[in-house]
């Protein structure tokens, strides 16, 4: 039987960010069933995340303050921050994906058009060494042709002082010599338009391998265009991953400003308390004073009624 092989704690901690980021809290049985691997390392690194978000989520309650409403606003910051990071973690993932396919695309034209040009260049080199040998093949049987009307008209002198039907035969045969030897020439002159004309076709395959050149400049050009959309892209990469540290920073901002508005709300709490425990203190000199004016009214009233007596 093969042995399970074991999930990281990579895989475990990005299926469980996706899971916060989409507002799911994700099981243990759920995770295991997502990432896959030995049960017990899966479940050693699920511990291991939930205790490693729990203390970020606890630091920066302590950071914001004790109350309810905070821990709740840092269980939503780490979650924003969390989805923001996967997002710009897609995107960045996805430029590098077309570069890489660009990349391809470029090396394969290049690969292409090098084959067409070294292919262009072997049939001309192919061509021009077939027609040098049939050149030199004509130019043998112009020479061999040559040679034989020599000899015909060497042997017709030799037999001139034969009798005249020795010079018949002679003749005769020198004239079959002669026009044999004229029609190896004319054959051999044919061959030699035959050359001249696929001279010019081969000025003509010239003239299309130029065309295949500046095909290739074009496309040399496209490459070129496809670099510098290439180099943009890298720029947007760069330009995204500086958003991401401004959007980091912000919370970092916003973390502070909620920390100085939470404790202004505790200061004002107190001053409400303190004012209430005033006023419950003024209140009761109200009452000690209407408790007074009343004792002094009946002392008045007691003082009269002896005098009067």
């Amino acid at each position: 039987m093969a042995r399970e092989s074991k999930a990281t704690y990579e895989d475990v901690a990005a299926y469980m960010d996706d899971c916060y980021s989409q507002g799911v809290d994700p099981s243990l049985r759920s995770v295991i069933r997502a990432v896959g691997g030995n049960s017990a390392s899966t479940t050693k690194h699920y511990h291991e995340y939930n205790k490693t978000r729990q203390a970020d989520i606890a630091k920066m309650t302590q950071e914001l303050g004790s109350s309810k409403i905070a821990e709740i606003l840092a269980s939503e910051i780490k979650i924003l921050v969390t989805q923001r990071t996967l997002k710009l973690q897609e995107s960045i993932a996805r430029y590098e994906k077309q570069l890489a396919e660009l990349t391809g695309i470029m090396g394969e034209h290049e690969k292409e058009c090098e084959r067409k040009v070294n292919l262009a260049e072997s049939d001309k080199q192919l061509e021009i060494a077939g027609m040098a040998e049939k050149l030199n093949k004509a130019i043998k049987t112009m020479e061999d042709a040559k040679d034989e009307t020599k000899d015909a008209l060497e042997e017709l002198a030799q037999t001139k002082g034969d009798t005249q039907q020795a010079i018949d035969k002679a003749e005769q045969k020198a004239q079959v010599l002669v026009d044999a030897a004229n029609q190896r020439a004319d054959k051999a002159e044919e061959e030699a338009n035959s050359l001249r004309e696929q001279v010019k076709q081969l000025t003509v395959d010239e003239a299309k391998r130029e065309i295949e050149k500046a095909l290739f400049n074009d496309t040399q050009n496209q490459l070129d265009g496809m670099r510098i959309t290439l180099a943009d892209k890298n720029t947007e990469v760069v330009k995204l991953t500086s958003e991401k540290e401004m959007h980091e920073r912000d919370a970092v901002r916003l973390s502070k400003e909620l920390e100085t508005a939470l404790k202004k709300a505790d200061q004002f709490s107190k001053s409400q308390a303190e004012l209430i425990e005033a006023q419950k203190q003024l209140n009761q000199v109200k009452h000690d004073l209407v408790q007074a004016e009343r004792e002094r009214d009946s002392l008045t009233v007691a003082i009269r009624s002896q005098d009067k007596r």
